[in-house]
C-alpha cells in the first residue's frame, strides 16, 4: 500500500536533515547562507519549517552542502507513521 504524501511531514524531515547536514559540516545558518548565495533569513525560516522551499533553493543549498538533493528530503524511519 502506497503512504499518502504528507507536505508537513515532508517538510518537517527537509528540516531536521538541514539542520544535521550543516551542523556535520560545524557551520552556522550565516555560513551556509553564504555559501548557498541565499539570504539567512530564508535559511532560519526554511531550516525551521516556517517556509518552504523551491526545487531552485533546494538545489543551491544540498550543492552548498556537497549533498544530493533527495539525501535532504529523505524521511527517516522514526517520520514514518
Amino acid at each position: 500500500m502506497s503512504r499518502r504524501a504528507d507536505p508537513q511531514r515532508l517538510r518537517r524531515a527537509f528540516s531536521q536533515n538541514l539542520r544535521a547536514a550543516r551542523a556535520a559540516r560545524g557551520w552556522t545558518q550565516e555560513k551556509l547562507a553564504e555559501h548557498s548565495g541565499l539570504s539567512l533569513v530564508f535559511i532560519n525560516r526554511v531550516e525551521n519549517g516556517v517556509q518552504a522551499i523551491s526545487i531552485d533553493s533546494l538545489q543551491l543549498v544540498s550543492d552548498a552542502l556537497g549533498l544530493a538533493a533527495g539525501a535532504l528530503l529523505a524521511e527517516s524511519d522514526a517520520d514514518s507513521p
